[in-house]
């Protein structure tokens, strides 16, 4: 073995929600090779060796939605109707950035991400090629897009995107756009086209706000699902994000199509946008993945408070405390976030032949003592900051709080730097 991460309490995340107690993950290469018991199997010699110390070691978390370059923008106006903070404020400040601006915001990103606990990120942006090269210098799995507009008329960078990204061995591809209000006919069945020629994901916000479903019908006579659906966009490949405002038939659609959905609470409740129908789409089988959304809008990227916030939420508005338990926050920010990306046969879980894309949460905090239930512990007391370790593709990437691959402290004067000159600050 290459790496051995040991002495730990392992959630699998696989098929059975296999717990091995006393447990141990090994590793060769980049992939996950044995795993075990050390009351049943004694655990392999290894040139590196991390000891959880008694705590959980898991599968790495999948954020399925953010803006990473966004990180320049947070706190920017906060407070505002979403359209006036978005128009006045965040689009012309987004407009004066640099490539160097979006890679420096989006090394910051990956490094709040990594030490958070996300091992996988998907990103839709400008400068797509800026964003994966931040996420391959830190070590990061991501799928990263960009947000496309001229895909009808055949004047945008799209079908280059996939050449542009070749170097980063964990970079994989996806097409974005907007809203479905923001692009035409012709642009959205493009971007479709587009996905499908490289069999990546296309990934959109879709019912995110009233007006949005106001104006499709208005203009369609239809709900964004259902325009969706005449332009013949649904489909496996398609990430809805947000998806708030759903009506039965919507969310019938999402299941017949297997369409997949980024449910993004705390940004979701930031903007005022509404209360996504989460566990009525669970309640159907739509796979469902979490995502915090840009920095910018949410305050943060932490995974861990969008367990929290998602299980919580859901409680309080359905008044009901068994809405959305602990073990399904965390397949949403694991196994089923990998589902949403396509890419749950590598990583997502911890099983013999995946991707060994692993974190070591530390259960040794005053606020984590006593433990019952490991999901629990996950979703309502422990936070990004107790992540201890995260190892990507077999790599140890961050260990004792520290990221192996950049100087954090450089990366953060850099942005406040790019902030003090475009007048953010």
């Amino acid at each position: 073995m290459d790496l051995v991460v040991k002495n730990g309490i392992v959630l699998t995340m696989n098929k059975g929600m296999e717990i091995l107690h006393q447990g141990w993950v090994g590793v060769d290469k980049e992939c996950i090779a044995a795993m075990g018991s050390q009351d049943t199997l004694p655990q392999p010699g290894a040139e590196t060796e991390i000891d959880a110390r008694g705590g959980i070691i898991m599968p790495g978390l999948v954020n399925c939605h953010t803006h990473a370059p966004m990180t320049l923008f947070r706190g920017l106006a906060c407070g505002l109707p979403p359209m006036a903070w978005l128009n006045r404020h965040v689009s012309p400040t987004d407009e004066r950035l640099a490539r160097e601006s979006v890679y420096m915001g989006s090394l910051l990103a990956c490094a709040e991400m990594i030490l958070s606990g996300t091992t996988c990120f998907c990103d839709s942006y400008r400068f797509g090629e800026e964003v994966a090269r931040a996420a391959s210098t830190t070590g990061l799995r991501a799928v990263v897009g960009e947000l496309f507009t001229g895909l009808a008329a055949g004047g945008d960078r799209g079908d280059t995107l996939p050449a542009r990204l070749g170097n980063h061995a964990l970079v994989t591809v996806a097409v974005g756009l907007p809203s479905v209000a923001e692009a035409s006919s012709g642009q959205l069945q493009g971007a479709a086209a587009l996905a499908g020629k490289h069999g990546v994901p296309l990934v959109m916000p879709v019912a995110e706000t009233e007006k949005e479903v106001s104006q499709i019908e208005k203009m369609h006579g239809r709900s964004p699902a259902g325009f969706l659906e005449s332009l013949g966009l649904l489909g496996p490949g398609l990430v809805a994000c947000h998806s708030i405002h759903l009506t039965e038939n919507d969310m019938a659609l999402y299941k017949h199509y297997d369409v997949k959905v980024v449910h993004c609470p705390e940004s979701d409740m930031a903007c005022a946008s509404g209360v996504a129908p989460i566990p009525r789409l669970l309640g159907r089988g739509v796979i469902v993945g979490l995502g915090t959304d840009a920095g910018a809008s949410n305050g943060d990227l932490d995974l861990f408070c969008e367990m929290d916030t998602a299980a919580k939420l859901h409680k309080v508005f359905a008044m009901d405390p068994e809405v959305i338990n602990a073990e399904t926050a965390v397949k949403m920010a694991t196994i089923n976030g990998a589902r949403v990306l396509g890419l749950d046969g590598i990583t997502g879980s911890l099983e013999t032949g995946k991707r060994a894309d692993i974190i070591v949460v530390d259960l040794s905090g005053r606020h984590l003592v006593p433990m019952y239930n490991p999901y629990s512990h996950l979703v309502y007391s422990a936070a990004g900051s107790d992540v201890a370790a995260s190892v990507i593709d077999g790599k140890l990437v961050m260990a004792d709080r520290e990221i192996k691959s950049m100087d954090l402290g450089t990366v953060m004067n850099g942005v406040r730097e790019i902030c003090r000159k475009k007048g953010a600050l």
